[in-house]
């Protein structure tokens, strides 16, 4: 499985799997709880732990202290 198949199926399919339909998206007009990451996890999916901050109902939940 790719970088790409495997963060897809942690986040897009796993919302249809679970009857989430509304969520797994980023979009204009959407609520979004965000991870925001320092590497490309298409590079290496181990970079999915790279974390730089949280971001939870639109505040800032975990910075990495930059």
């Amino acid at each position: 499985m790719s970088e790409m198949q495997a963060l897809r199926a942690a986040t897009v399919d796993a919302t249809s799997v679970l009857d989430l339909a509304d969520r797994g998206t980023v979009h204009k007009g959407s609520k979004a709880d965000l991870v925001l990451l320092r590497s490309d996890p298409l590079e290496d999916v181990r970079h999915t732990r790279d974390i730089d901050y949280v971001i939870v109902g639109g505040m800032i939940a975990k910075s990495a202290g930059r």
